[in-house]
């Protein structure tokens, strides 16, 4: 929740005096602070929309709108769909898309973590699309696992696109946490 200009009447905690003073569900350094106190600490900056004041630190979390202009403010990236703060937009392209981060998969066009493609550039879906079409074309091909990047043949991967050594990590987690609830029962 944007707290950005959350106001209350209370004793402010620095001059002692009863005013309007910024409040948080948080202990914080601007809690129970008067705006005059506020500003001489340079905790307060404006809404970059209304101009309305707030304390600093919560404007900037949700890209220097208020709590009342925060949800007018909010597109989507047109590469990638993520919602962001128009103020962090350029073009209207987020900044992940910007910066080189998020990249489009070569198959179906839509764009991913650079981190989460294969080195191929195709998408974790495009990835097992492919790897069950080779399986079933009985080509041993040697291609990447979808989890971890080993190249493997293609016939020993399962069906979810996953090497042995991916596979056998899954199944050691899930044993795990089953063990975990059974203790507790």
């Amino acid at each position: 929740m944007n707290n950005s200009s959350i106001l209350t009447t209370t004793f402010c905690r620095k001059c002692k005096k009863l005013r309007s003073c910024l409040e948080t569900k948080s202990n914080s350094n601007y809690k129970f602070l008067c705006k005059e106190c506020a500003k001489e600490e340079d905790l307060i900056s404006n809404c970059i929309s209304c101009g309305r004041e707030g304390v600093a630190s919560e404007l900037l979390k949700h890209g220097g709108y208020c709590h009342l202009c925060e949800k007018d403010n909010i597109t989507e990236c047109s590469l990638c769909g993520a919602e962001a703060y128009n103020s962090n937009l350029i073009d209207g392209v987020c900044p992940k898309c910007a910066n080189g981060t998020n990249k489009p998969c070569i198959k179906c066009g839509e764009y991913f973590n650079k981190n989460k493609l294969s080195s191929d550039s195709l998408c974790p879906k495009c990835s097992i699309k492919l790897h069950k079409r080779l399986r079933v074309s009985e080509v041993n091909e040697i291609v990447e696992c979808v989890e971890c990047g080993r190249e493997v043949l293609v016939n020993d991967l399962n069906d979810k696109g996953l090497c042995i050594y991916c596979y056998c990590e899954g199944l050691e987690s899930e044993i795990k946490k089953l063990k975990y609830k059974k203790a507790y029962y």
